[in-house]
């Protein structure tokens, strides 16, 4: 049998009893396949977006999934083809096997971007403006896959999505209402591995992370939002390479209500140029990182600390709009850190809290001063 599209079933593609199934893939009516059953038992691979692509998007590509189930020996690769490809609705990805689900953009058309690659000429308004356009500019020159959202929409996680990788996920800063609030990712009571995902432009988080376990194996970029990345409501992420967040509008990078941000201290967090505190944690929040950490011009406070704890290990901190840290009621410990140039002239104030400073050099004034008693038994130990 030959179909319009040039497809067709031979003898010995389809037997009585397997699922026929004809789509609409946004252009034509045509066959995905003849074989395609509906539990899925080995490892498939379909493609999204572009020219002669299995489906028109995800969005169409999950709702082919949501009438099949992914058995323990199976796994859909969904393959995204490279080019930029602009939704203004929301794409949800919902499914009980959604584990074995990967969703892998095309090959990087270039290196990772570091530190160096991204522009940052200060924290206000206008510089983050120019700073973003340069940074989304090179960032596409890096990802080969773009999934750019207009008016609000970005991505919904419910459930432990297998993994997600080589994707540039771009708004147009819209805080328009939708499903997801004008965020990039929100993850939301699932769990997901990601790595090479960069998130950019949203008019709310970059990638907000709620009740949720999120492993990153590679770099992540999250750039020119509303806030950085936010981890919320006990969320928990795991990152084993640096995390970067540039020219966010408020935190680059924050853990609150019981959240985890733990990159040990071998793996650094890089937060600059943003329009507010650089790394924050606060009621009972938890950030451990290290291999030279680099918190750095962003507007307001670089490590702000309510009722949580940090750890760094080999940081930089400097060049920020207040205090290189504020330690309200919480725990903070600094090995090896650089301090220079934080505005105010305090490199450390410390409210009924402890922090250690360990190794650490161009500490300039404390307060209270090193090894001694004050603000409400705050304490800087200098060792």
């Amino acid at each position: 049998m030959v179909w319009a599209d040039g497809s067709s079933i031979g003898a010995n593609a389809w037997a009585p009893g397997q699922l026929l199934e004809i789509i609409y893939d946004g252009a034509a009516v045509r066959v995905v396949s003849g074989a395609d059953p509906l539990a899925i038992n080995t490892a498939i691979t379909r493609i999204v977006y572009g020219a002669g692509a299995d489906f028109a998007d995800l969005q169409t590509a999950f709702a082919w999934l949501s009438r099949r189930r992914i058995t323990s020996t199976g796994q859909v690769t969904l393959q995204l083809a490279a080019g930029q490809f602009t939704s203004s609705a929301a794409i949800g990805m919902s499914h009980p096997d959604l584990g074995r689900v990967r969703i892998i953009g095309a090959n990087m058309t270039g290196a990772l971007p570091g530190d160096a690659d991204f522009a940052v000429t200060g924290s206000s308004p206008a510089a983050r403006a120019a700073d973003a356009l340069t940074n989304l500019t090179m960032l596409r020159a890096r990802f080969a896959t773009e999934l750019r959202f207009t008016g609000g929409a970005g991505i919904s996680l419910v459930g432990p999505l297998g993994l997600l990788d080589q994707v540039l996920i771009a708004g147009d800063g819209s805080t328009a209402p939708s499903s997801t609030g004008g965020r990039g990712l929100q993850i939301a009571n699932s769990s997901i591995s990601m790595g090479r995902v960069a998130v950019i432009g949203f008019g709310g988080a970059g990638i907000l992370v709620r009740s949720s376990i999120v492993a990153i194996s590679n770099r992540i970029y999250v750039v020119a939002c509303a806030e950085g990345l936010v981890s919320a409501a006990g969320g928990a992420v795991d990152f084993s390479a640096n995390l970067y967040a540039y020219g966010n509008g408020g935190a680059g990078v924050r853990a609150t209500s019981g959240s985890l941000v733990d990159g040990t201290l071998a793996n650094g967090i890089i937060s600059r140029g943003n329009g507010g505190i650089g790394l924050t944690a606060a009621d009972a929040g938890v950030v451990n990182a290290g291999a030279g950490s680099i918190i750095r011009q962003n507007g307001g406070v670089g490590v702000d600390v309510r009722r949580s704890t940090i750890n760094l290990g080999t940081p930089t901190i400097s060049n920020n709009g207040s205090w290189g840290i504020a330690n309200g009621h919480s725990m903070v410990q600094i090995l090896s850190g650089v301090f220079a140039s934080n505005v105010n002239g305090d490199s450390v104030v410390t409210d009924s809290g402890n922090t250690a400073l360990q190794s650490c050099t161009g500490l300039g004034t404390l307060s209270p001063a090193a090894n001694t008693l004050g603000n409400r038994n705050g304490y800087n130990g200098v060792y």
